[in-house]
This record gives C-alpha cells, structure tokens and sequence, in this order.
C-alpha cells in the first residue's frame, strides 16, 4: 500500500479550475449581485464579493486555464505557481488604498483580498512544494539510498576481472572450480 502524498498539483488546478470558473460564471447573473452605494462601477456577488465584468471575466480565464492544466495540456505545477503570483499581487493591490479598484476596472478590496490570498497561498504552497519533493526525492535521497542498494554502487561486473582457476581448454576462466567457491565437480 502507497502512503498519501497529499493534494497534486493536478487535483489543485481542478478544483481550483472548477472554482474560478463556477465563480466567474455565476458572478455574471444578476440576480446574484446586488448593487454597490455609490457606483455602478461594479457590485457585490452574494453581497460579500465586489465583481464587475472584467474581473468575471479574469476569474474565468484563471478557471479555464486550470481545467487545461488539470488535462495535461498545459503543466499543472506552472500553473499553481502562476496563481500564487497572480492571485498574490491581486491580493497586495487590494490592501493598498490606491489600487483598491484597480486602474478603475477590477475592483480588488473587500472580501476579494483574503479570496485571492487564499488562493495565492495554497498555489504557492502547491506549485513550489513539488519542485521540493522532486528535489527531496531526486537529490536528497540519491546518497542515501546509493548506500542501501548495493547495485547503484557496483560497476559492471561482467567488466571486473575475478581470480578463476585454468580452464583445461584453451586457458579461459571457469569459475566453476571448487577451490574459487563452485562445484567440486570438475568442470567439461
């Protein structure tokens, strides 16, 4: 039986893939955003979330291209190391009073800062803990484990050349003789 190894870098980018999409794609129906005091710039999806369409239509994308590198189309720990910086810098401009609403189309504050943190930090977590296990498993545990297998260190024991008594027929080896730990059996 296989120990767990815990949540793939596939298994990431599809539910995070489902996620993005199902969120950019319900954020879109209006009966499910209520309207903003103040602007008409964006609205608040459930009443927690400030989405407009450009940031559906981001969340979307970020969905889309989960579902492909869930596939294997594209590389699923690119893809959560991606995230993490993406979703990461979505989250610092919503912390910064300037670019809460950034450039005037994604409004980034509220609810949507600790979303995108969230996601930022278990992309990270996901998209960089792979290139350590394959370190771990790849660099780390090479000496130890050339030391428990005796093969890794041996070379090519048809090229070594071992004492063998003379063969009677032409001189050539045969280490079928007693005295070298074979058979008392001569040999021919």
């Amino acid at each position: 039986m296989t120990a767990r190894r815990g949540v793939t870098a596939p298994a990431f980018a599809f539910v995070a893939g489902i996620f993005y999409v199902a969120l950019g794609i319900l954020a879109m129906l209006s009966s499910l955003v209520l309207p903003a005091a103040g602007t008409v710039q964006y609205g608040y999806f459930l009443g927690l979330f400030p989405v407009n369409t450009p940031l559906n239509a981001v969340h979307a994308f970020m969905g889309m291209w989960g579902l492909v590198a869930w596939s294997g189309a594209l590389s699923a720990v690119t893809y959560g190391r991606a995230l993490a910086i993406v979703t990461g810098l979505m989250a610092l401009a919503g912390l910064i009073p300037g670019l809460r609403v950034l450039f005037d189309v994604l409004p980034l504050h509220g609810h949507n800062v600790w979303l995108h943190a969230v996601t930022a930090a278990i992309g990270a977590w996901i998209g960089w803990r792979s290139l350590a296990r394959y370190e771990l498993e790849h660099i780390g545990h090479s000496k130890a484990h050339a030391s428990r297998e005796r093969r890794l260190g041996a070379g090519d024991r048809r090229r070594t050349f071992l004492p063998v008594a003379m063969e009677r027929r032409r001189g050539a080896p045969d280490r079928r003789q007693a005295e070298f730990g074979g058979s008392s059996i001569p040999a021919g």
